[in-house]
């Protein structure tokens, strides 16, 4: 597998790793643009640093980073495996790549070349390791930024409202 390909899978992970929460639209039973709250953010940090550290020792190292790489890798083969014989056939690889290139310029134009810093900027201590404390503080300071009217509430509004000014700053 090309480390372009695990670069990208990272970067998706980052993105939906909670840390992003806050800028990110909201789902609330599936309904995106719903309101979101600063409970449900420090809930989702939490349900998804669990799934990210896979030794469970609280914090997010390199070692818990290649073992989502190896997940991601099995999966990925998984779904390029599309006959399930345990090998990959040309016509499969092909395929895949273009899903992966469709999916990877739709994440890239949406990130806007920001995700990959996500986790560095979270570790507080720059001791290598991401704790939940740290990522819970990532994202609640994003939560804080972008609620306006700081009632602990994102609205839609909101949202937008930081959308439009991150556009403005990187030129998006």
């Amino acid at each position: 597998m090309s480390m372009a390909l695990i670069m990208s899978a990272l970067g998706a992970l980052a993105l939906t790793s909670g840390i992003a929460l806050a800028a990110a639209e909201a789902e609330e039973g599936g309904r995106p643009g719903a309101e979101m709250t600063r409970a449900q953010v420090t809930e989702r940090v939490a349900a998804r640093f669990a799934r990210m550290d896979a030794d469970g020792d609280g914090r997010l190292t390199a070692a818990d980073r290649s073992a989502l790489k190896a997940r991601m890798a099995d999966r990925m083969f998984e779904r390029m495996d599309s006959d399930g014989n345990g090998q990959i056939s040309r016509a499969e690889f092909d395929a895949a790549a273009e899903r992966r290139a469709e999916r990877g310029a739709r994440m890239a134009a949406r990130a806007g070349g920001r995700a990959g810093g996500m986790l560095r900027r979270a570790d507080a201590d720059q001791d290598g390791a991401v704790t939940r404390e740290e990522m819970e503080r990532f994202a609640l300071a994003r939560f804080d930024r972008v609620d306006g009217d700081r009632n602990g509430v994102i609205t839609a509004a909101e949202r937008e409202q930081a959308r439009t000014a991150m556009r403005e700053r990187f030129g998006g």
